[in-house]
């Protein structure tokens, strides 16, 4: 484990092992994986999970601590897609869960569950469209 901690295969075998397990959450429900990879010119999200017209952003960073950098992505396709940033996912090779206004941090250890986490965001957008709709 040491070799690979300064690999510079570090980074993409990470990512490969977050985004694989997130394919796998979905189908040990027997639903397929709605999860595809974005790029553009200069621009790139890991893995951007879509369902019914939601897009859930999920950017993989094998880095134990945090940095401010690593929401860009993020940001970008949050803006270009107009959504709330907080549909976005940072997985990251630390062990902190933290909701931010720029999106949800998940250490590694918590990624199994990100299937979970999008259900849970999708029944709360689902309950406000409700509550906004019986005010009218």
């Amino acid at each position: 484990l040491n070799t690979l901690a300064f690999s510079p295969f570090r980074g993409p075998l990470f990512e490969s092992l977050i985004l694989a397990d997130i394919v796998k959450q979905y189908a040990n429900v027997g639903m397929r994986s709605p999860l595809y990879y974005w790029r553009d010119r200069g621009h790139e999200v890991d893995g951007i999970v879509d369902i019914d017209n939601m897009q859930f952003p999920i950017e993989v960073k094998s880095s134990t601590d945090l940095s401010a950098n690593f929401f860009k992505a993020l940001e970008y396709w949050s803006e270009i897609a107009q959504i709330n940033p907080e549909q976005s996912f940072l997985v990251y090779g630390g062990d902190r869960m933290q909701e931010r206004t720029k999106g949800t941090v998940v250490g590694w250890k918590y990624a199994g569950n990100i299937k979970k986490m999008i259900d849970k965001k999708i029944e709360d957008h689902i309950v406000a469209l409700r509550k906004a709709h019986n005010k009218e």
